[in-house]
């Protein structure tokens, strides 16, 4: 599976990821025009949009991106445990939310869901 990261500085999801089995990372972007040509010219399977980014427009870059290249499935990656986040997203056709960094374990299970289009809904994925 190809993920796209949309992230300005958050390094602990990409470790994650680059520990998974099966999972490649085939970008990082810092910035919403910068997510938006690698989205098209990497074709992931997956984007993971940080919407708390300053760079990034939150939910409208995550919605902008899945408009542009729509076979790619998008989740939202946030700081908090917010139902009015998880609301935005689902508004705008995003499959989920990942909150903070995550559990390699639980970030492959939100990433299959996206990929195979089942709704991942909120997922916690705080260390603890």
């Amino acid at each position: 599976m190809k993920v796209l990261v949309a992230d300005e500085v958050r390094l602990s999801v990409k470790r994650s990821l680059n520990a998974i089995a099966g999972v490649q990372v085939v970008g990082q972007a810092r910035n919403a025009p910068m997510a938006e040509s690698l989205a098209g010219f990497t074709k992931p399977d997956v984007i993971l949009v940080d919407v708390e980014a300053s760079g990034l427009r939150g939910v409208t870059t995550a919605r902008d991106l899945r408009d542009l290249v729509p076979e790619v499935r998008v989740l939202v990656l946030g700081e908090e445990d917010s139902r009015d986040l998880v609301n935005q997203a689902a508004r705008a056709g995003i499959l989920g939310c990942v909150v903070d960094r995550a559990d390699p374990t639980e970030l492959l299970e939100a990433i299959r869901g996206a990929v195979y289009a089942r709704q991942v809904g909120f997922l916690d994925l705080t260390e603890n």
